[in-house]
């Protein structure tokens, strides 16, 4: 029996609808529970899909949110789980800015990622979570921006429900950080596509160079 403490919740979050998968404390155990909200949003999402992060409805990013984890909640005890988080892409701002970044601190290449925000964004960048990842080599930072008022959800949905959050992370660097190291050096492409929106990236020496 795996203790409610000891068990994982991830939560897949689009602009039109959420995914629950409850999972036991142990890798390779079956979910204890799935859900999603709205029930048909597999076979609409191509309809739903808006076209930028600035478009998405806050009131339906909680609703979806808060359904989706009272449905799950329903089925099994999610108190005290781990709430792993993964965002849809477009609900995120990418950046990449190149330059010799080896040996500056996190301090540093913190400043130079909120910068940027900045000049993709704006005076809006002021509400934006801005976080960056060095690529290898240290000569190309990868740089993404969440609007707080959308992540706020999440820490609410934490209270109602006696989750602990820990991680939030968009799609394209889930699967980055998965798929990375089976790159070989040279140049590549590195995709990731969901519903009608895709995230490419060019790729040189195992790093991300630009994205469009």
């Amino acid at each position: 029996m795996s203790l409610p403490w000891s068990r994982s919740l991830r939560l897949r979050v689009t602009p039109h609808a959420a995914w629950a998968t409850l999972q036991p404390g142990w890798w390779g155990t079956k979910a204890l529970a799935d859900a999603v909200h709205p029930a048909n949003a597999v076979s609409n999402s191509r309809d739903a899909m808006p076209s930028s992060a600035m478009a998405v409805s806050i009131e339906a990013l909680a609703a979806n949110i808060e359904a989706v984890l009272a449905q799950i909640g329903r089925s099994a005890a999610i108190r005290g789980a781990r709430l792993i988080v993964e965002w849809s892409d477009s609900m995120t701002h990418f950046d990449v800015v190149s330059g010799d970044f080896a040996g500056d601190s996190d301090r540093q290449l913190q400043a130079v990622a909120s910068a940027c925000a900045t000049e993709l964004l704006g005076e809006a960048a002021q509400s934006h979570e801005v976080r960056w990842q060095l690529q290898a080599g240290g000569r190309h930072l990868l740089i993404a921006a969440i609007p707080r008022e959308q992540l706020k959800l999440l820490d609410e949905a934490c209270q109602r429900h006696g989750l602990t959050l820990v991680s939030v992370q968009p799609d394209f660097c889930t699967q980055w950080n998965r798929h990375a190291k089976a790159l070989k050096r040279g140049p590549a492409v590195f995709t990731v596509a969901s519903e009608r929106e895709a995230v490419i990236a060019c790729v040189v020496d195992g790093a991300v160079a630009t994205m469009s």
